[in-house]
């Protein structure tokens, strides 16, 4: 099992940013302040549960550097944050498959599960939601 030391900082940046990334996605795909406030607190509970409970170290020492995690640059605009927060997906898998293979299953899940929390958080998964999970699940491979 890989942990934060088996990465250089680049390259962690590259797997903290798609864990940001994707609940900011998620977020944005339907938006209302109320549902973002239950949409934070739901994934920060999920994110708290992986930090005691999550059975993967990498997954863990991801969820414990979340508080540094979100590119300031990445704008939170619905139209422009879908490609780089895919391509980040993306290349955060590509990284895993390279140096820690053994460790993508448990990130692509913990992903996931941010995804789908932020989606459940508000009443239900509408079908934008559902859609943009989907996209998620693809750029993991």
């Amino acid at each position: 099992m890989a942990t934060k030391a088996d990465f250089t900082l680049e390259e962690w940046k590259t797997l903290r940013y798609a864990m940001v990334d994707t609940l900011t996605y998620l977020s944005v795909v339907q938006p209302g302040f109320i549902d973002m406030l239950r949409e934070a607190g739901s994934v920060g509970l999920f994110i708290a549960e992986e930090t005691k409970d999550g059975a993967n170290q990498l997954t863990r020492d991801l969820a414990l550097d979340v508080h540094d995690s979100r590119d300031r640059d990445l704008t939170v605009n619905p139209a422009n944050i879908e490609t780089p927060t895919l391509e980040r997906l993306a290349a955060a898998a590509g990284l895993l498959t390279e140096k820690a293979p053994e460790d993508l299953g448990a990130f692509r899940t913990f992903i996931l599960g941010i995804a789908e929390t932020v989606a459940e958080a508000a009443g239900g998964v509408s079908p934008a939601e559902m859609h943009a999970i989907e996209k998620v699940r693809a750029a993991l491979g």
